[in-house]
């Protein structure tokens, strides 16, 4: 059976494409510790990781100097090791308002964006929780080592 699943094609038993469909939208068997399953489902079916590399993270970092806010976030988000970490904590963390958290986050976006070889890789591991109306966020492997070697921890 061959679907396309957010402008990817997946193929797979029925059994496995319900799996994969119930696991996206958070229904049985999609423990709220694994969230951001789309993601992860679309690695599995391509083979390529969905986030950038470390070279690419290295890049995004040192191709212009980042500014304090960035790096506050960027170290709030890297303590929490593989944990999420929800946007009103990050806004706490930051002092922020959402409206200011969302423009911190969009300027990060463009600089990600406009770093070449970005292309449509993502440098946060991202995920929107309906039922408390918020994003939680974390660091895949690659940025935090990138992080590193960057000196922003």
């Amino acid at each position: 059976m061959k679907i396309t699943v957010g402008g990817h094609e997946v193929e797979g038993t029925a059994e496995e494409v319900a799996k994969l469909l119930a696991l996206m939208s958070g229904g049985v068997g999609s423990p709220r510790s694994e969230v951001a399953p789309v993601r992860k489902a679309v690695a599995l079916v391509d083979g390529a990781s969905p986030f950038v590399s470390e070279d690419l993270a290295f890049a995004v970092l040192t191709r212009r100097e980042l500014g304090e806010t960035h790096v506050k976030m960027l170290r709030k988000l890297d303590e929490a090791d593989d944990k999420w970490t929800t946007a009103p904590e990050l806004q706490r963390a930051l002092d922020l308002s959402t409206r200011e958290f969302a423009g911190v986050l969009g300027a990060f976006g463009r600089r990600l964006s406009n770093t070449p070889g970005a292309g449509s890789r993502s440098f946060f591991d991202q995920y929107w929780d309906p039922e408390n109306g918020y994003n939680l966020y974390r660091l895949p492997p690659s940025v935090r080592a990138a992080l590193r070697k960057a000196k922003v921890v």
